[in-house]
């Protein structure tokens, strides 16, 4: 049986001040498998990170960032990675899960160093 989601690691990184850009914390996001594929069949170029972009809303980002309670008008980068382990299994229950099936496992700022 195929995983229900595919999953992906994304890092926020503040931008201002001094670069190097800041870690603020991150979140893996589980979506579903049957959307990623659809997705990728309806726009073959695209590749993964667009993807991933594409199906996470700035609903859903929003919700990260309240939870990681980094302020709203705060510029943010995005920077995605591979999650190739199953984060149910490898993390638990989801911190929370959106309306489209979207699961999210919320890291705290310094959990997870920047690429």
């Amino acid at each position: 049986m195929s995983n229900p989601h595919l999953y992906r690691r994304f890092n926020l990184l503040r931008l201002g001040g001094i670069p190097p850009p800041k870690p603020v914390g991150g979140f893996v996001v589980g979506v579903p498998t049957k959307d990623v594929r659809t997705f990728q069949t309806e726009n073959p170029t695209v590749a993964i990170d667009g993807v991933f972009s594409k199906l996470v809303s700035a609903e859903e980002l929003d919700e990260v960032r309240r939870r990681l309670q980094i302020p709203l008008g705060t510029d943010l980068k995005y920077q995605q990675s591979r999650y190739q382990a199953n984060a149910e299994k490898m993390k638990g229950n989801a911190t929370f899960e959106w309306r489209n099936g979207n699961k999210y496992w919320i890291e705290p700022k310094g959990y997870n160093k920047p690429l």
